[in-house]
């Protein structure tokens, strides 16, 4: 997929899911081209590596590589965990299976996903302070840390969100609304 593509694909949905529910665009977009390699490798329709919840009606597995703590891996049924290897910072890279939420198309993803890091569990802490001070930065870096086991995770998102051809895109999109 080109990056147009999946421009293309997410955009429209992703400004549909910003005037929702009040999670910027950028943030969308920019977290669907971590968890898929800019649309190269999506779980099905799940663009966003949400893992299956209550929520959710559909799921797939899917194998993946995380960065986990010890207490982490101690919370993960010990059948799903294919391999894990120290890492220098005390952390553990772990290949493990996991179930993801499975979605009929891509809009339904990204409507999830935008509920998720404003309505649920820890992000909407950090979602209500985002909509109260306007601090974007810190709400990136707030749902960075709850939603991925990498320890860059933040500073990657930030950097892709503060990409020109991602805010023109979201912009133009905005635009034609």
């Amino acid at each position: 997929m080109t990056r147009q593509e999946f421009f293309a694909r997410i955009i429209p949905g992703a400004v549909a899911a910003e005037d929702h529910y009040g999670v910027p665009a950028e943030m969308i977009v920019s977290q669907a081209a971590i968890e898929t390699g800019w649309g190269r490798s999506p779980i099905g329709t799940n663009f966003f590596g949400i893992k299956k919840a209550i929520r959710h009606k559909r799921s797939e597995w899917k194998v993946t590589r995380e960065v986990l703590t010890q207490a982490q891996i101690n919370r993960i049924k010990k059948d799903l965990i294919i391999t894990v290897t120290p890492r220098s910072d005390g952390k553990l890279d772990v290949i493990l299976r996991q179930e993801f939420a499975g979605y009929l198309n891509v809009m339904a993803g990204i409507l999830d996903h935008a509920y998720l890091v404003s309505s649920l569990g820890d992000y909407r802490a950090h979602f209500q302070r985002f909509k109260g001070d306007n601090d974007f930065a810190v709400y990136v870096r707030g749902v960075a840390r709850v939603y991925a086991t990498d320890p860059n995770y933040g500073n990657l998102l930030w950097t892709i969100i503060n990409q020109r051809n991602v805010l023109e895109a979201c912009e133009t999109e905005r635009a034609r609304g």
